[in-house]
């Protein structure tokens, strides 16, 4: 999905952060195309997205394009319903390491835990 298209559909924006846990308030937009096609009668936020936004706040954190390189554990707990549910909140740990950064965190809000991914990325 092209930045243009993402920031239509998302709006990912940090809000705290330190050395080791970042956190970043996400919004949807229940109104995007996307949802014409996932499902229309009960649309839900694709699996590919929410990997998409976990990827995009790596590289916030690190300030540099990044490209997973191995998806060590992904889950997705709950489907992320547009019609109900349009705020989230991505909890983040980046570790940098030899070979690039180490990412661990999970998509969420009082609802409970939607996604959770484990994940090493290298400068893209």
């Amino acid at each position: 999905m092209d930045k243009a298209n993402f920031s239509r559909l998302i709006a990912l924006n940090k809000a705290e952060s330190n050395e080791e846990q970042h956190t970043f308030n996400i919004k949807i937009n229940p109104e995007h195309s996307i949802f014409e096609g996932h499902f229309p009668e009960r649309a839900i936020l694709p699996g590919v997205v929410m990997v998409e936004i976990f990827k995009r706040a790596v590289e916030s954190v690190v300030g540099k394009p990044v490209r997973m390189q191995e998806s060590k554990s992904l889950k997705f707990l709950k489907m992320v319903e547009p019609a109900e549910t349009t705020k989230l909140q991505l909890s983040l740990k980046v570790v940098t390491d030899g070979n690039g950064f180490s990412a661990r965190g999970e998509l969420h809000n009082e609802a409970g835990v939607y996604f959770k991914e484990m994940a090493s990325f290298v400068e893209d």
